[in-house]
């Protein structure tokens, strides 16, 4: 592959549905996602890619889904991902990411019940845990593209698309059956203005609040058109080929860089959830396909120099950059960036803006948690306790306001959302509740989560999400959830228990039931659940109110667990 070919010239239309059928008149045989599992290559084209999900888009319209109706997908990163997604928005239909992060499927079906959403998509996959949980409420015969599902709990989702590889069973691999398909391709012809996409906030947060996303919103506002790395793909001259393994369902791993920009994206088939995958995967794709640029994770970062430094070697050909996300970072953290790239641009953003600002680093001039200055389109403002703008280099809360920005909450239980009210000040700014400030020259500093929260790698925790499952166990009088340092994830998480006076258990107790209670994520590496464990009994540390001392259990759990400099 040649890094010097032509890019050919491409301009975005105006909803993501005109993108797909102008992408593939004009550059039918352009790879748009290249995925790879173990050492296979598996690619699509932007023809490909029109012609399988529009047939799908075609089954869902057949079988009675309207335009705007939710279908929830739940697939990991694969192809069939892709496809479905792509399908449901061709469809006219919007299409939402679903997770499911306890056992009881409570986050699961809250989510469902607030999106109204009509349909699920899941693997058969045995170690899929959404597989394990809803499998005995199909009603129907799962022989057929629509399986009826009847959960109490979300009345509104009567039907199921089960998903599969499995060549030996009752259904029709999806991706081989709709190749082998004459269906017709079907492609709504949607206004600008219709939802495409919901997002889902990380769902460590406590339940998942749903972020709603229009046509025009995806073309315009989430590609940040102000990164060089995004102009360059309409250029003339540079082919521009990126590495993501930045889940699909989430804003910052999504499609659209491919759908609507044309952007070569290469990635990891996680369909099987087999993590048997090693970073000497990830750098023989990277080499095979000549990537430009990574879009990755701190903990991501890491595990790529892991496994270079543990291995005595160096990689042979630089990135020219990786676009570092999800998370504050240090001065130490961007300085080792450098074994696998040029250039490291450290981005900042949220699923209800995108991107809000980013900065690009050369080696030794990086400022620790230093974000850049504004995207394009954004503005910020730092605030104090009562709304009261912040000096320069005064640490308060950080707020935007500009056309990023989204416009509310989705809810069809409540409207307005109450979540909505209190994300935005009277005068339209948006609370990030991250805490940071701007400098002299308008760069703003992201320091953190407000208050209590506990920022976990790209994941954001709210304690008392964790400390009221913790506290389910017969013998916790109380949980306290408290931050302790680390060098990858910025906070990892340090579970205070105080038992009754008469409990004989102990920390791998606790353990094993936290690990019964919260599912683990076969995908990702955030899995937010405690990595350590403090026990106490009548000496838990307590204000006069009654109240728990957090300050002192974080200091306790700090001198105990948390990372120490050398």
């Amino acid at each position: 592959m040649n890094s010097t070919e032509q890019v050919p010239v491409w301009e975005p239309r105006d909803t993501v549905n005109e993108c797909t059928v102008s992408l593939a008149e004009m550059f039918p045989d352009k790879e748009l996602f290249v995925f790879y599992h173990k050492g296979q290559r598996d690619s699509y084209t932007a023809l490909t890619l029109y012609t399988l999900a529009g047939r799908f888009a075609d089954r869902l319209r057949r079988h009675g889904f309207q335009r705007q109706d939710v279908i929830a997908n739940t697939l990991p990163n694969s192809p069939e991902r892709v496809i479905t997604d792509l399908g449901i928005i061709l469809a006219g239909c919007i299409t939402m990411n679903l997770q499911h992060l306890l056992v009881d499927g409570s986050d699961l079906y809250h989510t469902a019940r607030k999106s109204g959403c009509k349909c699920v998509i899941m693997s058969d996959n045995e170690q899929c845990p959404t597989w394990q949980l809803l499998k005995p409420y199909i009603a129907g015969d799962t022989d057929n593209f629509i399986t009826s599902i009847s959960i109490d709990h979300t009345p509104e989702m009567t039907s199921s698309i089960v998903v599969t590889r499995n060549r030996t069973g009752p259904r029709k691999p999806l991706l081989e059956d709709l190749t082998n398909s004459d269906e017709e391709v079907f492609v709504d012809k949607v206004s600008p203005s219709d939802l495409a996409v919901i997002f889902c906030t990380s769902g460590s947060t406590g339940y998942s609040k749903l972020v709603p996303r229009t046509h025009a919103d995806t073309v315009n506002c989430l590609l940040m058109r102000d990164v060089a790395w995004y102009r360059k793909t309409y250029g003339q001259t540079v082919k521009i080929t990126m590495y993501s393994d930045r889940l699909l369902g989430w804003i910052g791993g999504f499609s659209f860089y491919s759908t609507v920009a044309a952007v070569t994206r290469v990635l990891k088939d996680s369909y099987t959830l087999d993590e048997s995958t090693t970073s000497q995967d990830f750098w023989d794709a990277v080499t095979n396909e000549d990537c430009t640029f990574a879009i990755m994770a701190p903990l991501e970062v890491e595990k790529r120099i892991t496994h270079i430094t543990s291995s005595g070697g160096v990689f042979p050909k630089k990135l020219k950059y990786i676009i570092v996300i999800g998370q504050p970072n240090t001065k130490e953290q961007v300085k080792k960036m450098f074994l696998l790239s040029e250039s490291v641009v450290v981005a900042y953003g949220s699923t209800e803006v995108s991107s809000i600002a980013g900065i690009t680093v050369q080696e030794d001039n990086y400022e620790s948690f230093n974000c850049g200055k504004p995207s394009k389109g954004n503005m910020l403002r730092v605030v104090g306790d009562q709304n009261g703008l912040c000096k320069p280099k005064e640490v308060g809360t950080i707020q935007v306001k500009g056309e990023r920005v989204f416009s509310g909450y989705y809810n069809k239980l409540e409207h307005p959302d109450p979540d909505t009210l209190k994300a935005f000040t009277e005068d339209g700014w948006f609370n990030l509740e991250d805490c940071g400030y701007l400098d002299d020259e308008g760069n703003v500093f992201v320091l953190g989560r407000n208050k209590e929260t506990i920022t976990y790698g790209a994941a954001v925790v709210y304690p008392g999400w964790l400390e009221d499952q913790i506290s389910l166990h017969p013998d916790v009088i109380l949980a306290c959830v408290v931050p302790v340092s680390d060098p990858v994830l910025f906070h990892n998480i340090c579970a205070c228990v105080k038992l009754s006076s008469t409990s004989t258990v102990g920390v791998e107790e606790i353990k094993s039931f936290c690990d019964q209670r919260f599912l683990p994520n076969l995908v990702s590496a955030y899995t937010p659940r405690p990595a350590f464990y403090l026990i106490f009994k009548e000496d838990f540390p307590e204000l006069k109110t009654g109240k728990p001392d957090r300050l002192t259990l974080k200091r306790l759990a700090e001198e105990q667990f948390g990372y120490k400099k050398e």
